[in-house]
């Protein structure tokens, strides 16, 4: 009995501590029977029986006795084989044999149970071994040998049932799925499912009895190292688990394979994130490893823009900006490096907030940040909510029909309203309104389910009155103007819109229009009126009649006085350079302004002016007091002094005065660095008149004003001391200004110089050695005038393109626009002629309204002009252009009649009609060579013929033609070809020649040929290839090239035509070496050539069957020289008469020294001694671009003081990227620092080196 304690002591002991979690047996399904059968299995528990073929199975689906039950059970409980047979041959139940294999089990099931008080036979003293086990019978077991008393009596199996829940060896679904079959025999696979529930749901000490008692080991779980911090979205755990049949991530299974290794990827947050691993065995062993890393956030990879796509008009959005480095990480945005564009008119964007404008339409956002690509996003604005409804036009005549617009409080058109109306005299279809009678209509509108907005839709009588639109007062300056509106009305007020007649003003206001009387448009005739200052102060009666209505309409306006309400100023330069103290350097205008916002006429006013930043006032003070006096004539300037030479910084000049607005401007103080560019300031804001050479009568000329300026590399204005350095003392910077299309009567005047005319579309010897110059540009040409200012040293960066618009002069002739037609005599027979306005210059002027007689000068019988017979007169458009319709008979036939345009003070022109039953109708045009061949290619340099064929609409050639009868015109090709008696020939039958076109330059060429006719310009065109013609020299790719002092540049040299074309590859026969060498100012050496491994060279060679070769260059001379080619072919013989072998080509060249912007080292700030450290050197230039070939010196040095080792000393050259790689490998440990120069700039970085530690086990 002793023994039977110990074996089950523990057992007892424990049974007090019970728990409530577990599997469901509710229905076990196969899968679940499966699984709780093979857990016993793998512990032995079960065992498989022996089957007639020899194998063995767990037969599941067999009954179970319950002796073999106690085995289970008992085996479960964590005893062995050798502990139960210590009780073999110990009696316990009366039916039990003891030489059975079942009676240990059987007697120490008995032992427990007694020591629990209670039994696990019946009551008659049998166990009854072979008896098949009930599913209740099944479930009291367990509880027994768990030590739990089960419930006897009449309800006995419920009681079980409730206990074993009660107790936690199993759950109330558990208990459902027993109590519908309680009583029922229990085959195998129901029995082990009963028994491993109870063992995996039921726990002593916090552990199920698996774990208690048949396997107390956890599952191994060892993880490979991680690093500490990574910046990367995701890291890679890997590892091996051993003994486990789960493994977890949080939530993620983990799948591993027959060795344990598994492999998982986790997604990092930004900061610290713990990654628990799970690893769980088949009885719920559970082992844990956390793996901690931090997720950091690297440099600024990409921004992106986060907006609503559509955003109603007046509205705001949230606009979010996001900056992230490589691996999507969010980056704290630096608000200076951070640009938001908004293109389109769209709306604002301010403190992550988007305004929409109230206009509807389409645009982008364009974020930038740095140097990374930007973020574009494209935002449409939508209407909003319905607010109004309109019709399209203000008013409408009766039966006239007009679209309705249903529109959001912004005007924006909404679609897909629906329109109504509830009147006797009006209908709607659709969007479409229509009324019978005049009178006001009320219209609804209402889109989707919301609300229903009303608005009114006038339809117009006869013209009634005229009604008057001005504002009721106007300031007496000359300057401000009114937009006074006069509308045709009917009785009830509406707008007449079929209203078109010309309205008269008269007043004491001046008529600002361009004609009078002003042709009404839609029923409106728009004034523009301006008041005299002599009128201020004095009620003004504006006056206006049309023809057709009787009574004139009156308008009274009171002309107000000036009345100062402001200061503004304006800086006269963007920077003040702090060269010198004493002199002025720049200036400040000052101007009082009234209620318009226009200059007071007269008045002073003692204004008190203040400095902030690096400037003072002529009194050497920041503060100075200065009566202001305005005058029409002459502008009121506050002189600006360097505060201290060297001094920068920004500038900001107020300007106070009590009771009026302050004024403020602002400018920069900058101490100019060496001259870099030339910059042209346009201060004219207007078009300016076109005009020549010649003043009028009160001595000017009208013309753009342009500042010209020689900056540093930042635009601040150069020192002329530095630009005479520049150019050495006994010389001038002289500079072209080179113009783009521009006429030739376009003349330009310095500073207060007489006017010069230009030459070859150039104005040269322009003097910038001061560093500022101002000069006139007159032109005679209206139209855009555009130029570039470049000095002829080419020491300085070209100015940027600036352009003016110049308008035609006043009208001062009348001419027709073409000076022959021919008048078909079939259809209507009629032409329309076109009489056109010039100013003296011969540029169309575009004014209307100007009245031009057409006249048939013979007074021929069978012509009419507009249906007038003789003459007609018309009044020109808004192009300033005038029509008329020309209608002959057929009696006329052949006849050259002359018809004139007369206009007054315009004078006459003529132009000549020939009525003809043959008009050309299409034309057909061929390039020939000159013996008569059909050619759609020619060689440069070669002559040859355009063959045209003019016919008529019946297919029949047209002849009698003349030169001056056919244009040709060569589009964007460079060449002239003019038709004339010398190379027109008239072949008959409708064919004509035009001879002897020459082109020298290879590419395409379109020739186009045309005939005027009444119905527009009769054409056809020609395309010809030109190609190259057969080697004559070498040239380079770059005519005149800039090489950059110390930058290693490319260079191509090419076989070349006489007329420079690249000719073919194959047209070269011949291998060609160039020799390479230079020359200027005596034959010195100015550079050195290198191949393309960066090897001195001193010639290179063009293969046969090629057209090109390449060769490198590198100068460290600044100024101009000269690179020679000399071509010589190998085998002479075989190259073309026209190859000039020998002759040598000059290739003008301009050094010059790029200033550097930046230099910048990246790479370890620490190592170890024997350690290879690499570093990446980047150049820019002052335009942030790599500075290819720039040299950069490094210089690697330890110490401190006086007392500084250099360690290493190195020449690099910038590569294309703007980048070179620096290797530092240090001998000895401490502290270094590394110092890389460049163009004048420098950088330095601390490079910490400490000794390698010793290996493990020292």
């Amino acid at each position: 009995m002793g023994l039977m304690k110990k074996l089950t002591s523990v057992l007892v002991a424990s049974s007090l501590v019970l728990g409530s979690v577990g599997m469901a047996l509710a229905a076990p399904t196969e899968e679940q029977v499966n699984a709780s059968a093979a857990r016993l299995a793998a512990y032995d528990i079960v065992k498989g029986r022996l089957q007639a073929d020899g194998t063995t199975d767990l037969a599941l689906g067999e009954p179970i006795t319950r002796a073999e039950l106690l085995k289970v059970v008992i085996m479960g409980l964590g005893y062995t084989e050798a502990q139960v047979n210590v009780l073999k041959g110990a009696p316990s139940f009366s039916d039990v044999d003891v030489n059975q294999w079942y009676a240990p089990y059987v007697a120490l099931a008995k032992n427990i149970a007694e020591q629990n008080g209670f039994e696990v036979g019946y009551p008659d003293g049998t166990f009854r071994p072979n008896n098949q086990v009930t599913a209740i019978e099944a479930l009291v077991f367990v509880m027994k040998l768990l030590g739990i008393t089960p419930v006897t009596g009449e309800n006995w199996i419920q009681g079980n049932i409730d206990l074993a829940v009660q107790n936690g060896v199993i759950t109330s679904a558990d208990a459902e799925a027993l109590l519908d079959a309680a009583t029922e025999p229990a085959n195998r696979g129901l029995a082990f499912t009963i028994v491993d529930t109870a063992f995996i749901t039921y726990t002593v000490d916090g552990k199920n009895v698996y774990q208690q008692f048949v396997d107390k080991e956890a599952p191994g779980l060892a993880v490979d190292a991680t690093p500490e911090s990574v910046q990367a979205a995701t890291i890679t755990i890997t590892g091996t688990v051993t003994g486990a049949s789960e493994l977890y991530a949080g939530s993620d299974a983990i799948t591993f394979d027959g060795e344990g290794k598994f492999s998982y990827e986790a997604a990092l947050e930004v900061g610290q994130n713990t990654i628990t691993l799970t690893a769980k065995d088949i009885v719920g062993n559970v082992t844990t490893v956390d793996v901690v890393v931090e997720r950091t956030v690297g440099a600024a990879n990409a921004v992106a823009v986060e907006i609503a796509k559509q955003i109603p008009a007046g509205s705001e959005a949230e606009m979010k900006i996001v900056v992230t480095d490589a691996t999507g990480a969010a980056v704290e945005v630096d608000a200076e490096s951070l640009n938001v564009t908004i293109g389109g008119n769209i709306g604002t964007y301010a403190d992550g907030v988007f305004k929409a404008s109230e206009k509807a339409g389409k645009g982008t956002i364009t974020v930038t940040y740095g140097d990374l690509e930007p973020a574009v996003v494209e935002v449409e604005i939508v209407p909003g909510p319905l607010a109004k409804v309109e019709a399209e036009k203000a008013s409408v005549k009766p039966g006239e029909a007009v679209k309705l617009l249903a529109k959001d409080a912004y005007g924006n058109v909404i679609e897909g309203a629906v329109f109504s109306e509830d009147e006797a005299n009006a209908l709607i279809e659709g969007d479409t309104f229509i009324a019978t009678k005049p009178g006001n209509y009320t219209v609804t509108a209402q889109v989707g389910e919301g609300e229903p907005v009303q608005g009114i839709v006038g339809v117009y009588g006869d013209v009634a009155a005229l009604k008057v639109e001005a504002p009721e007062s106007i300031v007496g300056n000359g300057k401000s103007t009114i937009e006074v509106k006069v509308y045709a009305v009917d009785e009830a007020g509406n707008v007449v819109g079929s209203f078109a007649d010309e309205v008269t003003y008269t007043g004491k206001l001046t008529l600002k229009n361009e004609t009078t009387p002003v042709k009404a448009k839609d029923g409106v005739a728009t004034f523009k009126l301006a008041a005299d200052d002599q009128l201020a102060d004095s009620d003004v009666v504006l006056r206006f009649e049309t023809e057709d209505v009787e009574d004139a309409a009156e308008f009274v306006i009171s002309v107000v006085e000036q009345v100062a309400t402001g200061i503004e100023l304006e800086a006269m330069d963007e920077y003040l350079p702090t060269i010198q103290t004493k002199n002025a350097a720049t200036a400040v205008k000052v101007t009082v302004v009234d209620q318009d916002g226009q200059p007071m006429l007269d008045g002073a006013w003692d204004v008190t002016f203040t400095i902030k930043g690096a400037a003072v006032f002529s009194n050497g003070e920041k503060t100075i007091e200065e009566t202001v006096i305005m005058d029409p004539d002459e502008d009121f300037k506050v002189d600006l002094y360097a505060e201290e030479v060297g001094d920068f910084g920004d500038i900001t000049v107020t300007a106070t005065f009590e009771g009026l607005t302050s004024g403020t401007t602002s400018l920069k103080a900058a101490y100019p660095q060496a001259p870099k560019a030339i910059k042209v300031i346009a201060e004219d804001d207007k078009e300016i008149t076109v005009d020549d050479d010649t003043p009028d009568a009160d001595g000017k000329i009208s013309a753009a004003t342009y500042t010209i300026v020689v900056v540093d590399r930042n635009g601040v204005p150069a020192n002329p001391a530095d630009i005479e350095d520049l150019v050495g003392e006994d010389n001038k910077l002289i500079a072209t200004i080179n113009f783009k299309d521009a006429s030739k009567e376009t003349y330009v005047a310095v500073g207060d110089g007489e006017f010069s005319q230009i030459e070859d579309g150039k104005y040269k010897n322009l003097d910038l050695t001061s560093g500022k110059v101002q000069i006139k540009v007159s032109t005679e040409k209206a139209g855009t005038l555009s130029f570039t200012v470049s000095d002829d040293a080419e020491k300085l960066t070209t100015s940027a393109s600036v352009s003016t618009t110049f308008k035609a002069a006043a009208a001062d002739s009348v001419g027709f626009t073409t000076s022959k037609l021919y008048v078909p005599l079939t259809g209507d027979a009629s032409a329309t002629v076109t009489a056109q306005l010039y100013d003296e210059f011969g540029n169309k002027v575009a004014k209307s309204g100007v009245e031009v007689t057409f006249t048939d000068e013979g007074d021929l019988d069978g012509l009419t002009i507009n249906g007038k017979e003789a003459s007609a007169k018309v009044k020109t458009d808004g192009s300033g252009a005038a029509t008329a319709t020309v209608k002959v008979s057929r009696s006329l036939a052949d006849e050259a009649i002359t018809i004139s345009v007369s206009g007054g003070s315009l004078g006459t022109d003529t132009m000549t009609l020939i009525p003809t039953w043959v008009v050309a109708s299409s034309l057909d045009v061929v390039a020939k060579d000159s013996d008569g061949n059909i050619i759609r290619r020619v060689t440069a340099g070669q002559a040859f013929d355009l063959e045209v064929t003019v016919l008529d609409s019946d297919g029949y050639g047209i002849g009698g033609l003349e030169p001056e009868d056919f244009n040709v015109d060569a589009g964007d090709y460079d060449l002239d070809v003019a038709v004339a008696d010398d190379n027109f020939d008239d072949l008959g039958n409708g064919v004509y020649l035009i001879e002897g076109i020459v082109a020298e330059k290879a590419g395409s060429l379109t020739l186009e040929v045309s005939i005027p006719t009444v119905a527009g310009d009769v054409k056809d065109s020609r395309t010809v290839s030109v190609r190259a013609s057969t080697p004559a020299t070498v040239a380079l790719s770059e005519s005149e090239p800039n090489v950059e002092k110390d930058t290693v540049k490319e260079f191509t040299v090419q076989v070349v035509d006489e007329f420079g074309n690249l000719v073919s590859p194959s047209d070269v026969d011949s291998k060609i070496k160039v020799r390479l060498w230079t020359s200027a100012d005596g034959g010195s050496h100015y550079g050195e050539f290198r191949d393309n491994k960066q090897l001195p060279i001193t010639e290179v060679e063009i293969k046969a069957g090629s057209n090109s070769a390449k060769f490198w260059f590198v100068t460290n001379y600044v100024g101009e020289f000269t690179i020679i080619l000399t071509p010589e072919a190998v085998d002479k013989e075989k190259m073309p008469d026209t190859w000039r072998d020998g002759e040598e080509v000059p290739i003008p060249v301009n050094g010059y020294e790029a200033a550097v912007g930046s230099v910048d080292i990246v790479g370890p700030t620490t190592g170890e001694v024997g350690d290879s450290l690499e570093y990446t050197i980047t150049v820019k230039d002052s335009e942030s671009k790599a500075a290819y070939g720039a040299v950069v010196v490094v210089e690697v040095t330890t110490g401190a003081d006086d007392d500084i080792t250099v360690i290493d000393t190195v020449t690099l050259t910038i590569g294309k990227s703007g980048e070179v790689k620096y290797t530092f490998e240090p001998e000895e440990a401490g502290e270094y620092t590394i110092t890389v120069k460049a163009g004048g700039e420098e950088h330095t970085m601390t490079v910490v080196i400490a000794e390698p530690e010793p290996p493990v086990g020292d």
